[in-house]
């Protein structure tokens, strides 16, 4: 019982995290997208320049907060490894979020030319799919380095 209190406190905590920036970064997101709608942008356009702002805004507080690696006492070779770490992680950042902003603009686009939803129903769905798909990547992929380190600097 005590692994499952442990287990549920790391992974609950930082989920819980990961979702208050992912609320952040929807209201970005979604603010750009709108304004983009607004003033006659296509979709797609307004799709890709909203989830880029937001995209940004979630690794600069996701690799702070939520996926952050403890600093303290760090010898030169710890620094080294957490250069190259962040290397990867950006790389692996982008990639992830590339895959999904192109998984997210298809979703979009059929659920608004195909299924006939609205922009606004067809941009809700579509984000509510995206941020559990992104949590999974993010936690278990694009930080799991980070993640790894500082749990063994813990122990």
């Amino acid at each position: 019982m005590n692994r499952l209190r442990q287990f549920w406190w790391k992974n609950g905590k930082q989920f819980v995290m990961f979702n208050m920036v992912g609320l952040l970064n929807t209201f970005v997101d979604i603010a750009i997208f709108s304004l983009m709608i607004w003033f006659g942008s296509f979709i797609v356009l307004a799709q890709v320049l909203g989830y880029i702002a937001g995209m940004l805004n979630s690794y600069v507080w996701n690799s702070r907060i939520t996926f952050r690696q403890s600093t303290h006492e760090q010898t030169p070779n710890k620094r080294e490894s957490m250069i190259n770490d962040r290397t990867v992680q950006k790389g692996r950042f982008i990639i992830w979020n590339g895959l999904l902003l192109l998984l997210s603009t298809v979703l979009i686009v059929v659920s608004t030319d195909y299924i006939h939803l609205g922009v606004a129903i067809s941009k809700a769905l579509t984000t509510v799919l995206i941020v559990v798909i992104n949590y999974a990547g993010s936690k278990y992929w694009v930080f799991v380095d980070q993640e790894k380190r500082a749990m063994n600097e813990r122990e």
